[in-house]
Order: C-alpha cells, then sequence, then structure tokens
C-alpha cells in the first residue's frame, strides 16, 4: 500500500489473493436494511469490521458493502443492499 499505488487490492497487479482472506455464511435474520445476524459465524468482535460482505445468489448476487461492525453474530453494513435481503 502506497499513495502511488494503482493496484486495486486482490487484482492481477496487486497479487494479493483475496480467497485466503475470505469466508461464506448465510444470513439467517434480518434485523434492519443494514442490520444482519448470521448465526453460523463464532468470530470474535472486529473480525470483519471494514471488511466487504458479497452475496453470491439471490437478488443482490454479486453485489458487495462495507460492513461498518461486526459483534455477537451481528454484521452492520454502512449501506443497504439495494433488494431485500
Amino acid at each position: 500500500y502506497s499513495p502511488t499505488c494503482r493496484a486495486r487490492l486482490g487484482d492481477s497487479r496487486c497479487g494479493v489473493n483475496l480467497l485466503t482472506f475470505s469466508e461464506t455464511g448465510a444470513i439467517t435474520q434480518v434485523l434492519s436494511p443494514t442490520l444482519l445476524k448470521d448465526l453460523g459465524r463464532t468470530e470474535p468482535a472486529g473480525v470483519y469490521k471494514h471488511g466487504l460482505l458479497t452475496f453470491l445468489t439471490g437478488a443482490n448476487a454479486g453485489l458487495s458493502r462495507e460492513i461498518k461492525d461486526f459483534s455477537n453474530r451481528q454484521i452492520v453494513l454502512a449501506l443497504p443492499f439495494p433488494h431485500l435481503v
């Protein structure tokens, strides 16, 4: 990372394999458009903070949103997805 770096994290110019930093899961409860719950998550609070949540299926497939915070199996998004989760 540097001010002159033109690569995007994970692209071919960067060389970082983002799959090593990826997890899969399932949204088990929608508490609000920006508050989702995944009962399968057991990681400590903050572990996904500033990460990306990307849907693989459904109306939001391929779309990503920044994770504002994570704790107690709850994912707080910076912005809601355009389609209902």
